[in-house]
């Protein structure tokens, strides 16, 4: 499903540590479409316009589908992920996992047009490894930042088709390595899924919480 043949392990993995995103146009305009329709037709829940206490105040605006263990129609594009992933740990001297992420958090997301969707924030630090977000249509910014000002702002060009693979606690053996990110400037209706390895699963219902 994924159109990987241009993606270089080392590159990525360098990425990952700096600046800590990275994104590929690994989806063809056909699946983006199929993708999205796929998305349009789940009921979408919105979300509050500010979470979090006032000195970690996350400001967004967006609606969501948490899906939980389960990917649903979207289980052939996490399992190609699943796989581009398997096969950089494969190929690395020393990968920067004990062992290949697998996913199981899934949460679809719709972004209205605006100027901003999310504000700098982290993500939850029971979010282990690798998260992964697919985008299937809009255009928006993604940039990770130094700090939850948006200082040091680095813009991740993912349009469309794009994949974003961005790095979380356990690479390279890390405690807490998360970047802080936003997504800014949605022109058009954005679409996206998250991929997660939520290490609290197993202890309960899967959050999409952002801190």
């Amino acid at each position: 499903m994924l159109q990987t043949d241009s993606i270089d392990p080392a590159g990525f993995l360098r990425a990952l540590r700096t600046p800590g995103a990275v994104a590929y146009p690994l989806l063809g305009a056909a699946e983006c479409r199929a993708l999205a329709d796929e998305a349009r037709g789940f009921d979408f829940e919105a979300q509050p316009e500010a979470v979090g206490p006032e000195e970690r105040r996350v400001h967004q605006r967006l609606a969501s589908v948490q899906m939980g263990a389960e990917p649903g129609p979207f289980r052939r594009l996490v399992q190609s992920v699943e796989a581009l992933v398997a096969g950089v740990h494969r190929r690395c001297d020393t990968s920067p996992w004990q062992e290949a992420p697998a996913f199981n958090d899934f949460l679809l997301q719709r972004y209205p047009p605006g100027p901003f969707a999310l504000t700098p924030h982290l993500d939850g630090k029971r979010y282990r490894d690798l998260v992964v977000v697919a985008v299937f249509a809009g255009t928006a910014t993604f940039c990770v930042c130094a700090d939850r000002a948006g200082n040091g702002r680095v813009e991740i060009p993912a349009p469309p088709g794009s994949v974003i693979f961005m790095r979380a606690p356990g690479f390279d053996g890390a405690e807490d390595n998360r970047p802080f990110h936003c997504v800014l400037d949605v022109i058009a209706e954005r679409y996206t899924l998250g991929m997660r390895c939520n290490s609290r699963l197993r202890d309960g219902a899967a959050s999409a919480g952002t801190r």
